[in-house]
């Protein structure tokens, strides 16, 4: 899950944000890797959410 999001990062050009000092996380790759992780559970959540959200609207009759 990590990395594909690590790749999205990479197409969309967040991966420059993330270059930083190694005493700010440990260097480049790991703030990387952490923040692919990050996206990957905003998706989950979001996907979540919306599976909620079409359940519900099942139950109330929409």
């Amino acid at each position: 899950m990590a990395s594909v999001c690590v790749r999205r990062n990479k197409r969309s050009g967040l991966t420059k944000i993330n270059q930083k000092p190694p005493a700010y996380g440990g260097g480049f790759y790991r703030q990387t890797a952490s923040t692919g992780r990050h996206v990957g559970t905003t998706l989950l959540q979001a996907a979540a959410q919306q599976q909620q959200q079409s359940e519900d609207r099942k139950q109330s009759g929409g």
